[in-house]
């Protein structure tokens, strides 16, 4: 599930879900309400800061998440645009995620590790 920002984003995910599922278990009664996993695409530096609430509201559908890095540098680019100080990072340069993105993947991972969740570098 890429592209989601925040948590009323996330919550609207699963209402969703939860209605798919409503419906799978009316048409198909031998369906396992609850089948359903998400692992989440972060690309946006809000998101990052936001992965707790999004894993909340989430529940119980949340298995993990993922930082992608493209949109991710895109996202930062068009938040600082305004900022004369920010250069968005050469995707060419071998050091890139090192330099730029090994933070978001750390905080990542502290968040969704302890809470049972797949972090996918």
């Amino acid at each position: 599930m890429p592209k989601l920002e925040n948590e009323e984003e996330a919550r609207y995910i699963r209402i969703m879900l939860e209605n798919a599922e409503r419906l799978l278990k009316k048409t198909y009664p031998a369906y396992a309400t609850g089948s359903i996993r998400l692992m989440i695409v972060l690309e946006n530096p809000r998101a990052v800061f936001r992965t707790n609430e999004i894993m909340d509201e989430l529940y119980p559908y949340f298995v993990g998440a993922s930082l992608g890095w493209h949109d991710y540098l895109a996202s930062t680019a068009r938040l600082f645009k305004e900022d004369s100080n920010y250069r968005i990072p050469v995707k060419a340069d071998p050091d890139i995620v090192i330099k730029y993105i090994k933070a978001s993947h750390d905080l990542l991972a502290e968040v969704v590790g302890p809470r049972g969740g797949v972090k996918v570098g």
